[in-house]
């Protein structure tokens, strides 16, 4: 006779129940854990959003300020390298300004270039980053399901199996079954 159906009925419900809290602490805990994960994945898709939308904001005012430059340095202001393009009582002191405003315009226009690129730069890093976290979590999520699944089985086995000794033993207690 195996061991396991030496056990008393005291000691088998005990173990039942034991296992039974250990099945429940499980699915309890991973819920929790799931939970969690959850919880992680909704924060990093709320900072996509998130920055998803500055860069969008930022796109555009560098849309605006790209729009504003073009006009400084595209508008019909007399051509001030050639003498004759400008009106004879037009001080060369105006002149010179309009010099320098051409050239800060185009100098600070190909500076916002540079920031807005490696804005962009920066954006999509950030993106595959939180892209990739959650690829991670996904990953973590499932493994933690396949193994949660895989103890549960098992638990629910012993559970089975244990059912199964007490209900034995307590029919061939009871006498049920003894040459009736």
């Amino acid at each position: 006779m195996p061991a396991e159906l030496c056990k008393s009925p005291m000691q088998l419900k005990y173990e039942l129940d034991k296992i039974n809290k250990e099945l429940i602490t499980l699915t309890d805990n991973y819920k929790k854990k799931k939970e969690e994960y959850l919880g992680q994945m909704v924060n990093f898709r709320a900072e996509l959003k998130e920055i998803d939308a500055v860069m969008a904001a930022t796109e555009v005012s560098y849309t605006s300020y790209c729009a504003l430059t073009n006009a400084i340095r595209l508008s019909n202001l007399p051509k001030l390298s050639e003498p004759g393009s400008l009106q004879p009582d037009f001080p060369p002191f105006f002149a010179a300004i309009l010099n320098q405003l051409i050239a800060i315009t185009r100098t600070a226009e190909e500076a916002e270039a540079i920031r807005i690129t490696q804005l962009r730069q920066e954006h999509q890093d950030r993106s595959v980053h939180i892209q990739q976290k959650t690829k991670d979590i996904y990953g973590l999520m499932n493994k933690e399901n396949k193994n949660v699944e895989t103890y549960t089985t098992l638990l629910q086995a012993k559970i089975l199996e244990l059912k199964d000794q007490l209900d034995q033993l307590q029919t061939k207690d009871v006498g049920l079954g003894i040459g009736l």
